[in-house]
């Protein structure tokens, strides 16, 4: 078991690697795009409603570009809880050890729940107690109505640290 302890930390980095790649891809391909071209494409789309005209086809654009970004860190969050959660589960199996969730896990668990679950219950509920940061003050835009948190991609490096400095502390301890 001690050797699987040991690559604990090391599935979450990759996760974390991962994440910072696919981001840095989309970060450098070209967004831009004109609105001739939005509508041209627009018109291609097999859709069974019209699809309306928008005033702002680059504006539009740019929220799609925000959505995908969030939504890649949505998944990416998700992917270093659940593996985290599994490894919690793997460890307490082996050793019999029951293992407290530390304070920055456990606000990665209550975004986890949100993310997957939406904010309307207990966990929505507990983040916003605890974290009210990750909630949006206004309803503003469309990218704010599609998001369930707001959430910067540095939580990625903060949550992917703070499991490995878990795991890492448990391995100090033998």
């Amino acid at each position: 078991m001690y050797w699987k302890v040991l690559n604990f930390g090391n599935d979450v980095k990759r996760i974390k690697k991962l994440y910072y790649k696919a981001l840095s891809a989309i970060e450098n391909e070209d967004f831009r795009i004109s609105e001739e071209e939005y509508y041209k494409d627009s018109e291609h789309i097999p859709c069974s409603v019209p699809i309306m005209p928008y005033e702002n086809a680059m504006e539009f654009a740019v929220e799609d570009y925000l959505l995908f970004k969030y939504n890649l860190l949505s998944m990416t969050l998700i992917q270093i809880y659940s593996t985290w959660d599994q490894q919690k589960e793997d460890y307490q199996k082996v050793t019999g050890y029951k293992i407290k969730r530390p304070t920055l896990i456990e606000e990665l668990r209550l975004v986890n729940n949100v993310l997957k679950h939406g904010k309307d219950g207990s966990s929505g509920e507990n983040l916003y107690k605890d974290y009210p940061e990750y909630f949006y003050k206004t309803q503003e835009s469309r990218i704010n109505l599609y998001t369930t948190l707001n959430i910067s991609s540095e939580k990625v490096t903060v949550f992917t640290d703070a499991i490995v400095s878990f795991w890492g502390a448990i391995i100090e301890k033998g």
